[in-house]
């Protein structure tokens, strides 16, 4: 097994999913699945009359283009990164009666969108949805879960110290395996920050420090 595809598997296993592109061809700024994830859950949350269920956030070019290592990366990209280009979401959800399924997943698609694009910068091609059962009326998604943020080592280098004191850094973290660019910097996003602009102003100030390309990799985004 090779490292791509052993950090891919480590990953899955610890509840990352993929590390998908934020911003254009220029930028150095990934961010996990399951952050990627948890916001678009908490946008689901707040639509009426549906409860969101399986969601998958991948490459639209098919899933051959989410194998690790295919496609043109440059160095900067963290290991098993997918390639920069048009995102997938795929999610299936449940819908009370009481509005037409149509106006429901309209309501929802709209809301995923706005979180994808709004408040954590990706760039999806498209949202394909599922109607997987019906609710009781008046029934109601549960809250989203909001995950302890983990941190990683204390801010003891002037890159670290640089990231850290970018607006809307919560925490840096350590929670990615694998085979690392020379200069990568891990970090959870608070609430509120759009997490591509978090991560671009993040990479400025650290690359100002090493004088080096800088990866950074969102890998939480906190509730608030």
């Amino acid at each position: 097994m090779t490292a791509d595809r052993l950090a891919w598997a480590v990953r899955g296993q610890l509840g990352l999913g993929r590390v998908l592109p934020l911003g254009g061809p220029e930028d150095t700024v990934w961010v996990t699945e399951s952050a990627a994830a948890a916001v678009l859950r908490s946008a689901a949350a707040e639509v009426p009359g549906v409860r969101l269920g399986a969601l998958r956030i991948g490459s639209a070019g098919g899933p051959d283009d989410e194998v690790p290592g295919h496609g043109p990366l440059p160095d900067s990209a963290p290991s098993g990164a997918l390639p920069r280009g048009p995102l997938r979401v795929e999610a299936a959800f449940e819908a009370t009666p009481e509005h037409p399924l149509p106006d429901s997943a309209g309501r929802l698609r709209a809301a995923l969108w706005a979180a994808a694009t709004v408040d954590v910068g990706l760039e999806p091609e498209v949202i394909d949805l599922t109607v997987t059962g019906l609710l009781a009326s008046g029934a109601s998604a549960p809250p989203p879960e909001v995950a302890d943020v983990p941190a990683g080592a204390p801010s003891a280098t002037p890159a670290a110290r640089a990231a850290a004191a970018v607006p809307g850094v919560a925490a840096l973290t350590s929670r990615l395996g694998g085979r690392r660019h020379p200069s990568q910097v891990q970090i959870a996003v608070g609430g509120g920050h759009r997490a591509l602009d978090v991560g671009r102003a993040v990479a400025t100030a650290v690359t100002a420090v090493t004088r080096d390309v800088t990866t950074v990799v969102v890998t939480d985004i906190t509730g608030g």
